[in-house]
């Protein structure tokens, strides 16, 4: 199959653009899938390393079709970086935590963990009146402020 064929205008301008990062954006059923994919291996054809390829989407769903389509333009292919945006910023993480100052072993809640942890530690804190809701939007308040803790809760 040839890479290039069927592609409208836009298409094929994202698809053979060599020059830095391209970004995809366009409503459902546009042919988004197919821009990303045909896009993975035009860049491999024109010598680009699949470990140096990144193509980021929303949904686990849409990065398996992803990752199939690339398989089938490219035998052999290992989509590494053919991810959610989630997990790939997750393997960032796991890859680069140290730098940032975190050990290896980070763990990374979920909401319903979240509340869990954070009534733990009320409780053993003996703020029984605290609500675990309040106290997590104020912590995700905090950390989006980028302020230092003390900092942020002296304000309130």
């Amino acid at each position: 199959m040839n890479i290039l064929e069927n592609l409208t205008g836009p298409q094929f301008e994202a698809v053979t653009h060599l020059d830095g990062p391209c970004l995809v954006l366009a409503g459902a059923g546009s042919g988004k899938t197919r821009v990303l994919t045909r896009r993975v291996a035009y860049l491999v054809e024109q010598g680009v390393p699949p470990h140096k390829i990144m193509a980021i989407t929303f949904t686990n769903k849409a990065a398996q079709e992803m990752r199939e389509r690339v398989m089938d333009l490219i035998p052999n292919f290992y989509g590494q970086w053919v991810r959610t945006f989630h997990s790939a910023s997750y393997q960032i993480l796991r890859m680069e935590i140290e730098k940032l100052g975190y050990r290896q072993g980070f763990t990374i809640l979920d909401e319903a963990e979240q509340k869990a942890v954070m009534k733990d530690c009320l409780r053993e804190l003996q703020q029984h009146e605290a609500k675990p809701e309040v106290m997590s939007y104020l912590m995700k308040q905090a950390k989006n402020s980028l302020t230092e803790p003390e900092q942020f809760f002296a304000g309130i």
